[in-house]
């Protein structure tokens, strides 16, 4: 069993000012076995992230958090950039990549969310670290069960204090990317919520990318 939070965005996002090296650091102090950097529309910080890692046993993997027409998808285990912002291409490519997708924070920012789609994910962010509402029974009826989804919990953080806030437990022997693709797509990953959102984190992002426009 190990503790993986897949969802948090490095200076590379434009809402994002965390440096990657510095985020893999607090990550490994936090207890966690693995992180995933997944920066908006490009898989920069993950790149980044991965060179800076030295530790053998902390598993960082390369993922994006791509904005479509119906909301935004996560995708886990990327090797190259995604051009495309068309929801259904976006998951193809990341199939194609072998990489997972994920419907992050399901009742924010998100529309017309068909079942074509829906059946084409792998996984639903049941917990969310930045959404003060508790939708997971909610997820759970309306995304997960329906469409076999696994269910995971991420901090989606923004700063270098909410790294962790939200995570999942992962059911493997070892923490490397095979084990934990598996553990994800056979559904054996088990949300936890370490505490709870902050508004104040939330409003110290959205100042970062109103000074980021203005640069």
């Amino acid at each position: 069993m190990a503790l993986f939070d897949l969802h948090m965005h490095s200076r590379h996002s434009f809402d994002g000012l965390m440096a990657p090296a510095h985020i893999v650091r607090i990550a490994r102090r936090r207890g966690l076995a693995g992180i995933a950097v997944s920066d908006h529309n490009t898989i920069a910080g993950g790149l980044e992230a991965v060179a800076a890692n030295h530790d053998p046993d902390f598993l960082v993997i390369v993922g994006a958090e791509m904005q479509t027409e119906v909301g935004d998808i996560l995708g886990l285990f990327l090797t190259r950039e995604i051009t495309s912002r068309q929801s259904m291409e976006v998951v193809a490519d990341i199939h194609d990549q072998g990489g997972i997708a994920i419907l992050p924070h399901p009742y924010a920012h998100h529309q017309n969310l068909t079942p074509a789609l829906l059946g084409c994910l792998d996984g639903v962010e049941i917990y969310n670290g930045r959404d003060k509402r508790d939708y997971a029974v909610q997820t759970y009826a309306e995304y997960a069960n329906p469409y076999r989804l696994a269910t995971v919990a991420n901090s989606d953080a923004h700063l270098y204090w909410e790294i962790g806030r939200a995570c999942t437990l992962l059911d493997l022997e070892r923490p490397d990317a095979a084990a934990v693709r598996a553990a994800i797509l056979g559904r054996r990953a088990q949300p936890v919520r370490r505490a709870g959102r902050s508004s104040t984190a939330v409003y110290g992002s959205k100042i970062v990318k109103r000074v980021k426009r203005l640069l």
